[in-house]
This record gives structure tokens, C-alpha cells and sequence, in this order.
């Protein structure tokens, strides 16, 4: 799985940052730099277009600063980010951007080493065809590699809901390659 070795932590004075970034271009900068790449990740697993992903997460950024005064800092800062990605997410899909075209570079820096690199073009072509939320929980747990615990917390539901819809996504995929293997 693809995780940050500080996954899971906030980073020392992030919530300071995040009080500042309104003001201080450098502030918004610096926890632009140190968060950045794991909320892309997630909009860009769960939009599929690099362009897509990486508007969605500098909105994420500038919805998070617009509304750091009613943010609660006793909430972890990469929870509320991961929430704000899925809520910019869902907006483009509401929009309808649901076209998947991601470069082979882009599912590589997508998925875990280990997964081949057959696997990993058959799991981002069949994405797309998952309802959203098995979607979001796969991509948040698997790719992401949060915790269910975090998931949970992420999408405001609880650990039972998410491993339901962790395991539906697994076996619809699963029966998928089946069929695709079949047809082949």
C-alpha cells in the first residue's frame, strides 16, 4: 500500500499554518507542500485524470484556508483534508468527470509496488465502474492505506459500513477480471 511514512500524523504546527495561509503565501505554501501529495492521490484515484486531480486538490487547499476559522483542531488536519478531497471529488462526478485516462506513470505512482503492472491497468480501467462510495473506500484503504478506523472517519460512517463496501468492491472487481479473462 501507498502511504506516507508520517501517515496518520499531523505534521507539528500544521493548524498554525493552516491559521496564517489566508494571509502568508509562504504559510500556504508550506502545508501545500506537506499535504499535498496524499490528498492528489486520492482525487486523482477517484477522478482518474491527472488535470482533474490536481485542480481538485489546489481546491482543496483553498476550501480548507477559506474555512480554517469554523475548523475544529481537535479533529486531525488530514482527516478534515481527505473529507474536503472526497467532497471536491463528488462535486466533478455531480459535474459528471467520470472519463478515466491515466497514464501508466500515474497508475504506477497509484498502487503499491508489488501489484504487477497488468493489475494495475485492469483496477484503474475497472474503477470507474464501481458505485462511488465502494470507490472511495477502496481508494482510501487500499491505495491510500488508511486504517478502517480512518476510513470510517473519513466518510462519517462506521468500520462495518466501510469493510461491507471494501468487500463489494473486492468481489465485483474480482468477478470483473474473471470475466474479462474469459472473454480474452
Amino acid at each position: 500500500m501507498i502511504a506516507d511514512v508520517t501517515k496518520g500524523l499531523d505534521e507539528e504546527g500544521d493548524w498554525e499554518l493552516l491559521a496564517r495561509s489566508a494571509d502568508d503565501a509562504s504559510a500556504f505554501g508550506e502545508l501545500f507542500r506537506r499535504h499535498r501529495d496524499y490528498v492528489y492521490r486520492v482525487c486523482c484515484g477517484l477522478l482518474g485524470r491527472a488535470d482533474a486531480a490536481e485542480d481538485a486538490t489546489h481546491e482543496v487547499f483553498l476550501r480548507v484556508v477559506a474555512r480554517h476559522s469554523t475548523l475544529t483542531e481537535s479533529a486531525r488536519l488530514r482527516t478534515l483534508l481527505y473529507g474536503f478531497a472526497l467532497n471536491v471529488v463528488r462535486e466533478g462526478w455531480r459535474r459528471g468527470a467520470r472519463e478515466v485516462s491515466l497514464s501508466e506513470e500515474h497508475v504506477e505512482r497509484l498502487t503499491a509496488p508489488a501489484v504487477t503492472t497488468e493489475l494495475r491497468s485492469d483496477l484503474f480501467r475497472l474503477l470507474p465502474s464501481l458505485p462511488e462510495r465502494q470507490r472511495e473506500v477502496l481508494v482510501l484503504r487500499l491505495i491510500e492505506g488508511l486504517a478502517t478506523r480512518e476510513v470510517a472517519e473519513v466518510l462519517g460512517c462506521s468500520e462495518g459500513t466501510v469493510k461491507t463496501h471494501l468487500h463489494r468492491a473486492t468481489r465485483s472487481l474480482r468477478r470483473k477480471l474473471q470475466e474479462d479473462r474469459r472473454r480474452a
